[in-house]
């Protein structure tokens, strides 16, 4: 069973910089800051420093499958972070014995 691609997500964009024979590519949020980086070796001829906001603005087809899988790297990565988190408030779930623990340990912790 395959899973269909990940979308871009909303006001998000990917930044292209070709650096010699590779092409930084960066995801970007809303706001501009940096949430994955990934590379494409053998950057394809007249690929230029820009920014785009659809994967369909990029024409190379390799390029655009380097876009997808930073993509979807971040969403991997994401869903592992939270996965984690839910596995610990599972594991812990009265985490006020934790927290008092580490405040006996570490004076002025808050």
């Amino acid at each position: 069973m395959t899973s269909s691609p990940k979308p871009l997500p909303d006001q998000w964009t990917i930044n292209l910089h070709p650096v010699a024979n590779l092409t930084i590519l960066t995801l970007l949020d809303g706001a501009g800051s940096q949430r994955e980086i990934g590379f494409r070796p053998l950057t394809p001829s007249g690929t230029t420093d820009r920014t785009v906001g659809a994967l369909s603005e990029i024409a190379d087809p390799e390029l655009r499958a380097s876009a997808q899988k930073l993509i979807d790297t971040f969403y991997e990565r994401t869903a592992r972070a939270q996965a984690n988190a839910d596995a610990f408030g599972a594991a812990v779930p009265d985490q006020r014995h934790l927290f008092d623990r580490l405040s006996s340990v570490v004076p002025g912790c808050l």
